[in-house]
């Protein structure tokens, strides 16, 4: 990792708790932080689990360090995340308290005083004592929706709380570019423009999917330039196929174990490398819950483990007797969902 050009982008503490964290820096991410700290408004298109989210707020995150390093950190959002889902709290949890909790633990062991960077959540779910919290105490970073940014734009305590925004993040925005929440979202940003004045804040657009990007940098800008940062929206395939002939000799059945096993040694190995893997098992009812639970003990000693299952031919029963054998602790039952890669976790579907 080029820790030259970390610190060139960010803060000696936030540097070091990127290179502590990441063996290096995603493209996608490169390319925009090479745009962010330049002051510019940004496009970012990448597919999902490529670090965007992480690309926006750690620039944004290395600029409130900076000022806490010169005074105390005054109340007034600065940072404005905009979301179209109010399921925000895995991407938050990821790209943004992690962070800010390992910043703060290296400016503690550095001898140095905190932070101070507070986050909050804002949105219909938030209850009355925490928006009465927010007004008298507003944090630095804010996440809402356009909903609720409409509604903060609407009263006063609401406008002096945004009037300090410098960088407003929009996530998903091909999520609202087309419709009128959309609409309804760049009103609102023309409003805070207005209520700030001068260019208005640095704006961010993050999306994995973006046709024409073009237009969408048209939307998230209007008038004003827009860099677009374009990795692509398909992810590059390592695929390998581990086959036993078929019909099975009369070798192979006696073996059948010690292949399967070394079969599995490595899906295990490859999974344990690229964190995510994905296995079929066909033919063998009671196999994909003992597979399942290999890869689980196999993999017990990282963080953020997950191992799924996704079975159509095995009856509960069938497989619960074949975690049972194994004593299996660690499984999670997933029947129509596919995590996300970048969380860190490793998901394995037995099919």
């Amino acid at each position: 990792m080029d820790a030259e050009r970390l610190t060139r982008w960010f803060h000696p503490v936030v540097a070091d708790w990127f290179a502590d964290s990441f063996r290096e820096p995603t493209p996608v991410q490169t390319a925009a932080w090479d745009e962010i700290t330049a002051g510019r408004n940004v496009l970012v298109a990448a597919p999902t689990g490529s670090g965007k989210t992480l690309a926006a707020f750690l620039v944004a995150i290395s600029q409130l360090v900076r000022q806490s390093r010169q005074a105390e950190l005054e109340g007034g959002v600065q940072v404005l995340y905009v979301s179209p889902l109010k399921a925000l709290s895995n991407d938050i949890e990821r790209n943004l308290q992690i962070p800010l909790a390992g910043i703060e633990q290296r400016l503690q062991q550095a001898g140095e005083l905190g932070s101070g960077i507070r986050a909050m959540v804002r949105t219909g779910d938030t209850t009355p004592g925490e928006r009465e919290s927010m007004r008298r105490h507003p944090p630095q970073i804010l996440v809402t929706t356009p909903e609720s940014l409409y509604l903060l734009l609407t009263s006063v305590s609401g406008r002096t709380m945004l009037e300090s925004v410098r960088t407003v993040i929009v996530d998903e925005i091909h999520a609202v570019a087309g419709n009128k929440r959309g609409s309804h979202l760049a009103l609102s940003l023309a409003r805070l423009d207005a209520l700030i004045g001068g260019s208005g804040p640095t704006r961010i657009g993050l999306s994995a999917t973006q046709k024409p990007i073009d237009r969408i940098a048209r939307y998230l800008t209007g008038e004003q330039p827009c860099a677009i940062v374009d990795t692509g929206h398909r992810r590059s395939w390592d695929l390998q196929m581990e086959m036993l002939s078929s019909p099975l000799t009369e070798v192979q059945i006696i073996l059948g174990k010690f292949l399967g096993a070394v079969t599995l040694f490595t899906v295990m190995l490859g999974v344990t490398l690229i964190h995510v893997g994905i296995l079929f098992v066909y033919g063998e009812p009671e196999l994909g819950p003992i597979l399942s639970g290999y890869l689980g003990l196999w993999l017990m000693g990282g963080a953020f483990i997950s191992v799924g299952l996704l079975v159509s031919s095995l009856t509960r029963n069938q497989m619960v007797a074949g975690m049972g054998t194994f004593g299996i602790l660690l499984l999670f039952w997933v029947i129509s969902w596919v995590g996300d890669p970048s969380s860190g976790s490793t998901m394995t579907q037995l099919l």
